[in-house]
């Protein structure tokens, strides 16, 4: 999934990404041996034998690579959060694209370990015998409790919150998300978010690990106190450990009709994490009058986690830039973009309140809509942009 495309972009900031090693923050003691680590001195391409964290401009060149971008250390970011994928690549397919996602998506910091083995004969040795088909798996998966490049140990250090990205098989069942993680308020704030939006993400179920459901296995509670996630300056994380289907449907950026559950699945993690969702609109009703003569439908829409939003959002805002004649104009703003194109399509300047969200509409000559749509809520103060999932104008049979 990648956030360039049309997929839902809640607040695009313009941050001066920085390499923590620029500022000398990946420096620390070697890591002990863990686990395969012992396979990584021996695989092409390896940064464990490099003093910074650094991206490998040519991934494929190797059997894995990491990448690491610091945003706590940028005056301007101020990321609280670290964003960890670290069985990325072929270890648990699409778990990168989700983490990157993210980052991407509320500015936080990142770190990606992604397994790409190719002919390396160092690392294809250990490859379990007879399971040749997984052997990024068997040979680059390094549990979480036991995960300790220096990189990522470091990264996450720098910061109080962190969530870990994770595919989960036989351990819990298909379209489910098992939430861990040693930060029980964060656990308890994606829950209730999800809980409260899920009938708008399909089938997927999220399920507290531990606890007496038997969607998760009680070996994804997440909450070791070595376990890579819970290794930040308070010493809690939050873990999501997701169902291979689930994982596959976040990662396709360009289904349309999984954008809902990418929204509540990212909604949750932002609240979960102190933020504000993206938006989850919907479309209400399509009317259809006649005005000089021309015939228009009006497409109207719900913005269903309208109460997510703060008044503050929407209070009068004389000190910012008039909207017309309006002086007084509310903070935020909002527009509507076809999402073919990002072409703007209708706005709104005068929303007075959360609840006006659901008073948002367009209207075009009947047959000259476009196919879809997506909603931005412009906060002018901050320059935060809440961008929501697309909605396509055609109404489902």
């Amino acid at each position: 999934m990648q956030s360039t495309n049309s997929t839902l972009r809640p607040m695009p900031l313009v941050i001066a990404v920085a390499l923590c090693a620029l500022l000398g923050l990946c420096t620390v003691p070697a890591p002990a041996a863990a686990d395969t680590f012992d396979c990584y001195d021996n695989c092409t391409d390896s940064l464990l034998d490099e003093p910074d964290c650094i991206e490998d401009t040519d991934p494929e060149d190797g059997d894995w690579h990491t990448s690491c971008t610091d945003l706590a250390a940028c005056p301007d970011a101020g990321s609280d959060v670290t964003v960890l994928s670290i069985h990325g690549g072929r270890i648990e397919r699409w778990t990168s694209e989700i983490s990157a996602e993210l980052a991407s998506l509320y500015g936080w910091s990142h770190y990606d370990f992604n397994a790409h083995l190719l002919e390396n004969g160092a690392c294809r040795a250990l490859a379990a015998d007879g399971n040749p088909s997984n052997d990024n798996n068997e040979v680059l998966h390094v549990t979480a409790t036991h995960f300790d490049h220096a990189e990522a140990l470091t990264l996450v250090g720098a910061h109080p919150d962190a969530v870990s990205i994770h595919g989960c098989g036989a351990s819990c069942d298909a379209a489910t998300i098992c939430v861990g993680g040693a930060n029980t308020l964060q656990v308890a704030g994606f829950n209730a978010y999800f809980s409260q939006y899920s009938y708008l993400s399909g089938a997927v179920e999220a399920a507290t690990v531990p606890s007496a459901d038997p969607l998760c296995g009680s070996n994804l509670a997440g909450v070791h106190e070595d376990n890579i996630v819970n290794r930040t300056s308070t010493d809690q994380g939050l873990q999501l450990e997701m169902s291979l289907d689930v994982r596959s449907a976040l990662a396709d950026a360009d289904d349309v009709d999984d954008d809902l559950l990418r929204g509540v699945v990212y909604g949750a993690v932002a609240v979960a994490m102190g933020e504000l969702p993206p938006p989850l609109v919907t479309l209400e009703d399509v009317q259809t009058y006649t005005f000089n003569g021309t015939t228009y439908e009006r497409f109207l829409f719900d913005v269903e986690n309208f109460s997510e939003y703060p008044q503050e959002l929407f209070d009068a805002a004389p000190s910012l830039p008039p909207c017309g004649l309006n002086t007084s104009a509310p903070r935020t703003w909002v527009r509507i973009y076809d999402a073919e194109d990002d072409g703007y399509v209708y706005g709104f300047c005068s929303l007075g309140s959360p609840a006006s969200l659901n008073a948002i509409w367009f209207a075009r000559p009947q047959g000259t809509a476009p196919d879809a749509v997506y909603v931005q809520l412009e906060d002018r103060e901050t320059g935060r942009v809440y961008r929501s999932n697309r909605i396509e104008t055609t109404p489902a049979p």
